[in-house]
């Protein structure tokens, strides 16, 4: 159970839609548990990017959520997925920035999968702590081995509760202000 909570813009629903159509082919060819990326974010985007983003059995649009529901689905989910556009006007745009979302995500102490560019600064900050996929043409084997490789999860799950915990706890946050 994936879970990508955050904006669509700067088209990181084309990063998304990758991932999916990745997702797609695993469950086809996968016998063991099938996987789903659940999708959140406050704008609803148009049709033309909604046909890019539901793709049956794979990955599903669901709209936004409050605080409290996203808290909850964060929580339900196995794996949290940050993106990144490879457009080369988006990496532009997004090369110096780190989502809000990063320290969300590792406060829940599952593994990240991030895929997306390796010279935006949120793929840069997640390096050591998440699942980076810096290659669009390698997503289906690069989340086969990821899917696959539960002690790699678990590594993970320590690494970014760790960073959580050193760089974004309210001590750590108090201390540095």
């Amino acid at each position: 159970n994936l879970i990508y909570a955050g904006g669509l813009n700067y088209k990181r629903y084309e990063t998304l839609s990758l991932l999916a159509r990745a997702i797609k082919e695993y469950n086809n060819q996968s016998t063991n548990a099938k996987a789903f990326l659940s999708i959140y974010s406050i704008k609803r985007p148009p049709k033309k990017v909604l046909r890019k983003l539901n793709i049956q059995g794979a990955s599903e649009f669901l709209g936004g959520l409050n605080i409290e529901d996203l808290k909850v689905k964060l929580n339900e989910a196995d794996i949290p997925v940050h993106v990144e556009s490879f457009d080369l006007k988006s990496i532009e745009s997004t090369r110096l920035s780190i989502s809000t979302k990063i320290p969300e995500y590792l406060s829940l102490g599952k593994p990240i999968l991030a895929i997306g560019p390796k010279e935006v600064a949120s793929m840069k900050l997640l390096e050591n702590v998440a699942y980076c996929i810096y290659d669009k043409s390698s997503i289906y084997n690069e989340l086969c081995k990821f899917f696959e490789d539960k002690k790699a999860q678990e590594d993970l799950m320590k690494k970014s509760a760790k960073m959580f915990l050193d760089k974004y706890n309210k001590d750590t946050l108090r201390r540095l202000t």
